[in-house]
């Protein structure tokens, strides 16, 4: 997918879509965008209220019943992290997640949220490694942490509470070097109520909306959900701009916020705010390397370029602290290189190396995929020969991947016997394919398959079973849904890994073309049949086409 349809650009500014947007002929590529840019749940709410005919109604509630689901498990999630930090006796603030939703939104499940993010008091920071230890005794980088986040080469690390994301912060802004006054925006921060058990702290709404307008900048506006964000703090009645602007000239982030406000209320066609660009080379600059070309284009716009890297020399005063990032960023500290890249073999130069490649690979990619999105006004239409059901199948899927683990039960033959039927695999959600890795996806007839990636390219991807002799047809990348990690009954990767797969997909074409062969010398003209096999259960996804 790519830009948003028009009716959810309006349901992110705040206004109610012009009577007849809705068409029923467009419902599924309205979903599909929906689904896109994070905007179900606010879907779901305009269509609730205004639209008992949509056709795809009771699929849009379902998808909005599991967002406040996931959400109720993240409130339980947050619960948890206060208290397991109430024991290392710290300070923290909840920043975007579940508690931004209670604050500016209406309900429970319009802005979908996958994990909990919060930020450690300033003033505890040099316990950062007591703070790791307390979610993970075993992480390997708890006893460097605190000198890695006073070096900078650290400012968040990811943890899990009961199978829930958790992401530690030690700086709001990320920029690579510290804040400047970061005890001014703690002292602004304020309690808000839980479900259950004592409050949280929040960040002040003008800190928040500068949190939200930077980190719009490090994500390259990729999704429809975060404008509206903005839009929502901006609407607050008592919103004080004066403190906006002095946060902003302490922080030197005049022109990124200011930058970054105007690219989303021209997007959703809402009144400017009243932050004012600063003339000079700083504004050209961020023209130059946030487009509107590359702006909401929804998942093909969430993997990372090297834009973000440009932010820390757009503040102003900070030019010796963003030299010190950038040479950071080229070397990192050896425990994070070596954290990082822990799959990876060889010492810290070889890793890096290798996992810079990677991650270049990656990058390629997406700007390919972004590329070809830019043409793409608004999403395609039934018309256009794209499965949108399938699709929207595998973003839900995706989606539910991306919270965190999925097991599903895997049946058939045609991973011959890397994956028996009967096994159960986990999903994970890494940034894309490579070639020799398990995957499942959708195929055109909705079914869910379990095969190894034979081929990659920027528009399809090529599958093929270990036990088949043909391969499968290509799906272009939007029908993914996750990489095998682990089986379950366990099994070691090197039993149905790339070199497995490769040896008893070689083996079976090999014993396929003897046999063949041998038929034809024997030209008796008969022809087998094979018997049946075994069909799929129910419910459950089948590895084979």
């Amino acid at each position: 997918m790519a830009r948003p349809h028009p009716v959810l650009v309006d349901l992110a500014a705040g206004r109610a879509p012009a009577p007849g947007a809705v068409d029923a002929a467009d419902a599924e590529a309205l979903l599909a965008s929906a689904l896109d840019h994070g905007m179900v749940g606010l879907l779901w709410t305009h269509v609730r209220a205004a639209e008992p005919g949509f056709a795809l109604r009771t699929r849009l509630a379902g998808l909005d019943a599991l967002t406040r689901r996931r959400h109720e498990r993240l409130w339980d999630a947050l619960a948890a992290t206060r208290d397991r930090l109430a024991t290392v006796e710290v300070g923290f603030v909840t920043i975007k997640g579940v508690t931004a939703e209670a604050r500016w939104y209406g309900r429970a499940g319009e802005r979908p949220s996958t994990d909990v993010d919060v930020l450690l008091a300033p003033t505890d920071l040099g316990r950062a490694g007591a703070v790791v230890a307390a979610f993970d005794p075993g992480h390997p980088l708890a006893a460097a942490m605190p000198d890695l986040v006073a070096a900078g080469a650290v400012q968040s690390v990811d943890l899990r509470v009961d199978d829930v994301a958790v992401d530690l912060h030690f700086d709001l802004c990320k920029l690579g070097y510290a804040m400047r006054d970061p005890q001014a925006v703690w002292a602004r921060t304020r309690e808000h109520p839980m479900p259950a058990g004592p409050p949280v702290r929040v960040l002040a709404s003008e800190d928040a909306l500068v949190h939200f307008l930077v980190h719009a900048n490090k994500d390259s506006f990729p999704r429809l959900i975060g404008c509206a964000d903005v839009v929502r703090v901006m609407a607050e009645p008592d919103l004080d701009w004066d403190a906006v602007g002095r946060t902003l000239r302490t922080e030197g982030l005049e022109t990124v916020a200011a930058r970054a406000l105007d690219a989303i209320t021209r997007a959703l066609a809402v009144p400017p705010g009243p932050l004012r660009i600063p003339p000079g080379v700083r504004r050209r600059v961020w023209g130059i390397t946030w487009p509107d070309r590359v702006v909401l284009l929804g998942s093909t716009g969430t993997t990372r370029s090297r834009r973000q890297e440009v932010l820390p020399f757009l503040v102003h005063g900070r030019g010796r602290a963003a030299a010190g990032s950038a040479v950071r960023i080229a070397f990192p500290a050896p425990a994070a290189v070596h954290h990082r890249y822990a799959a990876l073999p060889g010492g810290y130069l070889r890793r890096l190396a290798r996992g810079r490649w990677d991650g270049g690979r990656t990058r390629r990619d997406a700007l390919r995929a972004r590329e070809r999105a830019v043409d793409a006004a608004t999403p395609p239409g039934p018309g256009s020969g794209l499965p949108q059901p399938v699709v929207a199948s595998a973003a839900l899927l995706r989606r539910r991947v991306e919270a965190g683990p999925l097991w599903i039960p895997v049946s058939g033959r045609s991973m011959a016997g890397s994956i028996p039927g009967g096994t159960r695999v986990r999903l994970d959600a890494p940034p894309g394919p490579r070639r020799g890795e398990v995957w499942a996806y959708r195929r055109p007839d909705g079914v869910l398959v379990v095969h190894r990636v034979r081929r990659v390219a920027p528009e399809a991807i090529g599958f093929q079973g270990d036990g088949c002799v043909q391969p499968d047809p290509p799906v272009g990348p939007d029908w993914l849904v996750g990489r095998v990690v682990a089986l379950a009954p366990h099994r070691p990767a090197i039993a149905w890994g790339p070199w497995a797969g490769a040896l008893r997909r070689h083996a079976r074409m090999l014993v396929a073309a003897v046999v063949v062969g041998t038929r034809r010398v024997r030209a008796a003209g008969r022809r087998t049949t094979p018997g049946p096999t075994p069909g799929p259960t129910p419910g459950a996804p089948t590895p084979c086409p």
